[in-house]
């Protein structure tokens, strides 16, 4: 079988997933893996504003900096994870805002495109593309004129401390800044109702990212149930490489012998075992029962042989007895 847990794993899938259970309450709108034309390529998420002219104050208190306060009503986001700032990664972040925005017939002021890089991005690159630090620590504008419309960069593990940055700080590549970032959602999450998907999420990332002997979730008391079925490919490999490595007879008793064994085909199941064994495992009448009426004749003489057989070497160790004596 193929072993899931080595696939690799599509963090902005993640992100766009907490994105969806964190905006939507708010009336937000959150697509990951959008097509931005008929045919890929696929931005990484989308968020958009549909009803209000301006952000509420309920959904600025759960955007980034950068985000919270854009005119734009269509935020398009391309999530950099393991990498960070690089002419490629800007060129496909213009690529995306020019066809959504063509597919869509949209204006450059419908529409902010961001570039949020998991890893602060190098000053020399910084310098490279044109970009400039803003008022808010961790948001980066271009001032190239060639780079029209400007994408806006997003350096998470320079983004501030505030709540409303934490939510997406949780995803920084310093383990300083997403462990600060969590102290914050936990602090939140202790005094406001957030949905049981999001609360499995968000724990999820944190057992995987600060694992514990004792496996412990980001708050303390016991996760509600969730319908693990449910979960994103992504976030089930997440969960279950974040479990403690408990011996396999251990795995195996949680599952009936049957439903292990559907899992395999019949062939990679008989190939673990000598056909002897196999054989000790079946009553005669169960072989017997097996038989086709064209092959009987081919059992009967090989009965037939193995009763000669018995009865030789009966008849030797009789004669071997009896000259001892």
């Amino acid at each position: 079988m193929t072993n899931q847990l080595d696939a690799p794993i599509a963090w902005h899938c993640l992100l766009g997933e907490v994105l969806e259970k964190l905006l939507s309450p708010v009336g937000l709108l959150v697509y990951t893996e959008l097509a931005v034309m008929n045919k890929p390529p696929k931005a990484d998420i989308l968020i958009i504003r549909r009803e209000q002219a301006r952000w509420t104050e309920s959904q600025r208190q759960r955007l980034p900096d950068g985000l919270r306060d854009s005119p734009a009503s269509h935020l398009l986001l391309e999530f950099k994870y393991t990498q960070s700032l690089t002419g490629k990664a800007s060129r496909q972040a213009l690529a995306y805002d020019h066809f959504y925005k063509d597919v869509h017939e949209l204006t450059d002021s419908d529409v902010q495109t961001v570039l949020l890089c998991a890893k602060q991005p190098q000053a020399d690159h910084l310098t490279q593309y044109g970009y400039l630090k803003t008022s808010l620590p961790g948001v980066y504008q271009s001032d190239w004129p060639s780079w029209q419309p400007k994408v806006l960069l997003l350096s998470l593990n320079e983004l501030s401390d505030a709540p409303h940055n934490a939510w997406v700080k949780c995803f920084a590549s310093k383990l300083r800044a997403k462990r600060k970032a969590f102290e914050v959602l936990w602090n939140l999450m202790s005094h406001g109702e957030w949905s049981t998907p999001l609360t499995w999420l968000l724990n999820l990332l944190w057992r995987d990212w600060f694992p514990s002997p004792e496996g412990g979730n980001m708050k303390n008391e016991a996760l509600e149930p969730i319908n693990f079925a449910e979960l994103h490919p992504d976030w089930k490999r997440l969960y279950l490489s974040s479990l403690p490595k408990l011996p396999l007879v251990d795995v195996l008793a949680q599952f009936k012998p049957k439903d292990v064994l559907t899992q395999y085909k019949l062939e990679d199941v008989l190939a673990q075992f000598k056909p002897a064994d196999l054989l000790a495992q079946l009553k005669p009448t169960d072989l017997l029962a097996h038989i086709k009426p064209e092959d009987i004749e081919i059992y009967e003489n090989y009965l037939t042989h193995l009763k000669q057989s018995s009865r030789a070497t009966t008849v030797k160790a009789k004669a071997k007895t009896k000259k001892r004596k």
